[in-house]
């Protein structure tokens, strides 16, 4: 079972909830629960999840819908049940990281931020990232492993099996 989420997470979860339609544009209408939210029961019907663009700053945020507000946060302190329920972190860890490129959806992310970075930042040198949700750090490792030039990579993970699992492996892993 998950550790439970420090104060601070808890408060910026609790604060995503309240974002609305009122506070910007929407930019996506999701009509169907992913897998997390299903296994979390939240029904089919009626259901509805926004990403807004905030007026002020042009940031994207996932409005999540009030009905499912409790449901969700309990989802939130046993998040990595519903992919890792069994397994060992750094089984999965490894296993994912051996994926085809043509396999791995991590791959693909990779591949269009070092596409978009190529593009946007004048930098051949080194780039920064900042991973929030790393998981088991697959897509920092990945990234790093899989471009040629040296980025400054920083994990954001709230859940302490997956930060010790980060340090320990993918810090030393990753070229």
């Amino acid at each position: 079972m998950a550790e439970a989420l420090n104060p601070l997470t808890s408060w910026a979860l609790k604060t995503t909830l309240r974002v609305s339609l009122d506070d910007g544009k929407e930019l996506l209408r999701i009509l169907t629960p992913d897998r997390f939210e299903k296994s979390a029961y939240i029904d089919d019907k009626e259901y509805v999840r926004l990403w807004v663009e905030c007026n002020q700053c042009g940031t994207a945020t996932n409005c999540l819908p009030d009905m499912s507000a409790e449901k969700l946060q309990k989802l939130r302190t046993a998040y990595y049940e519903v992919d890792f329920s069994g397994a060992d972190i750094e089984e999965k860890y490894r296993f994912v990281m051996s994926l085809p490129a043509e396999y791995s959806d991590n791959a693909g992310r990779v591949s269009r931020i070092l596409r978009f970075s190529d593009h946007w930042f004048s930098d051949t040198t080194s780039k920064q990232m900042l991973d929030i949700g790393a998981g088991t750090g697959v897509f920092l490792s990945r990234l790093i492993r899989d471009s040629t030039i040296s980025w400054k990579a920083m994990a954001i993970e709230p859940v302490i099996p997956m930060l010790r699992h980060i340090y320990a492996s993918c810090i030393h892993d990753s070229r």
